[in-house]
């Protein structure tokens, strides 16, 4: 109740105060990456085509852990070349909000020094 007593200029100051904190941790919190880039040995397990998607499903062959997750693929030509079975190394982006996964590179290992 004692802010009800001071002087208006003093209540305005506060409120302004009060917003420009507000703004300034809306925006820092804000700021959080909308994709990540990754890069990793892959092996092809699966490829197929769904809601105008081309796709595979990969996972890495070094990780006893991994588990299998679908890549979708830039094009049908990719599609073309990729053989099931086959390990490459890639490059890929993932939009940590859908969780969709989007291959940016893909190399044979032996051609990736």
């Amino acid at each position: 109740m004692q802010y009800l007593k001071m002087h208006p200029f003093k209540l305005v100051i506060l409120a302004i105060t009060l917003v420009i904190i507000i703004v300034i941790f809306n925006q820092v919190s804000s700021n959080q990456p909308i994709s990540s880039n990754t890069t990793s040995y892959i092996e092809v397990l699966e490829i197929g085509v769904s809601d105008d998607d081309l796709w595979a499903m990969v996972k890495n062959p070094y990780d006893s852990k991994a588990t299998p997750f679908k890549l979708v693929l830039d094009s049908i030509n990719t599609k073309n070349l990729i053989v099931v079975g086959s390990k490459y190394f890639v490059t890929y982006e993932t939009n940590l909000k859908t969780k969709k996964s989007v291959l940016n590179i893909i190399r044979y290992p032996a051609e990736s020094k």
